[in-house]
């Protein structure tokens, strides 16, 4: 991946990123991190950004080079480090485990912070894992958890159990270390209602969630759209919106006001009236996660910008931040 921007030193040859509007490149206004969040892939076709490494050691290097008129004056490697000193790494799997994902505890000794289970959306698989090395960082025991589309699981977004997620609260809570009962369950995309349905089906489980480019309304099976997407106690999970009534902490949502997926400002009114909604109008379905890595090409289908979904993303993060701490 690579990016560059031009601008203009002031009279003692300095350039503040924050300050400075760059002059040329692949953003516009003053930012800081700008050059990082708007890299693009150099290989034609790739439109997401996957963290290079491995949920062993989520690490990758940033090669920055400054030129003056157009020869290198300075060079200078940094390394985005996603899991911190001393986190243990533990893989999950359906035939021993009776999960599948990626299990992160903070080092030995750390002070104890809530524990986050964290899951996906309709991509399925094991796509969290990077988020919960960073969390795990932070002090969270942090379980990063595949539901669908990974061996042992179903292949489709389809009659997912609520039990399932449960079963992964539990399995988090009870690892050495986990002093806090305090739980939250962060969701992402379709992921969002299965967070929601936690919160509010198991409350002596799951005190807070996080709903990232967030529904409150129950969708469809996919790819077949004639199921259910979710059961409960062997039952579907009514294609409807999902009530909040018996959650025992704070729903979180973050929305993307131009989210062109889904109307997530219309679907996530009941977070507003009832819990917290975090809405950005320029921003697309692509809210969800740290800010500061190198944005999806947002599109027709998705909406947004690039630039406005990574300025949600600085918003919110902290504000995701503020509530497992709480």
């Amino acid at each position: 991946m690579a990016q560059r921007g031009t601008f203009r030193a002031d009279g003692g040859g300095v350039v503040d990123l924050t300050e400075d509007q760059p002059l040329d490149g692949s953003y516009e206004k003053a930012d800081g991190m700008g050059l990082f969040w708007s890299m693009k892939p150099g290989k034609k076709g790739v439109r997401w950004f996957a963290p290079p490494g491995s949920s062993d050691r989520p690490a990758y290097d940033v090669r920055l080079v400054v030129k003056a008129e157009g020869k290198p004056s300075a060079r200078r490697t940094v390394t985005r480090v996603g899991m911190g000193k001393g986190v243990r790494h533990r893989r999950l799997r359906v035939e021993k485990d009776d999960l599948h994902g990626e299990l992160y505890l903070p080092p030995p000794g750390a002070q104890a912070a809530a524990p986050v289970l964290l899951f996906g959306g309709s991509e399925g698989g094991d796509t969290q894992w990077s988020r919960a090395a960073l969390l795990a960082s932070r002090g969270h025991p942090a379980l990063s958890l595949c539901y669908f589309r990974c061996p042992g699981r179903p292949g489709h977004l389809e009659g997912i159990e609520l039990e399932y997620f449960a079963r992964a609260a539990e399995f988090l809570l009870g690892q050495e270390g986990v002093e806090d009962r305090k739980l939250v369950v962060a969701g992402s995309s379709r992921g969002s209602e299965a967070a929601q349905l936690l919160a509010q089906h198991r409350p002596g489980l799951v005190e807070d969630a996080v709903a990232f480019a967030s529904s409150n309304h129950v969708a469809p099976a996919l790819p077949d759209a004639g199921a259910d997407a979710w059961t409960r106690d062997g039952e579907p999970v009514p294609q409807d919106w999902i009530p909040l009534d018996d959650v025992r902490g704070t729903v979180l949502g973050v929305a993307g006001g131009d989210d062109r997926l889904w109307d997530a400002t219309y679907l996530s009114e009941p977070l507003a009236k009832r819990h917290r909604l975090l809405t950005y109008e320029k921003a697309g379905h692509f809210v969800s996660g740290p800010p500061y890595l190198p944005e999806a090409k947002a599109g027709w289908r998705y909406g947004g910008t690039r630039a406005a979904n990574a300025a949600a993303k600085a918003d919110a993060w902290p504000e995701v931040l503020k509530l497992v701490r709480e």
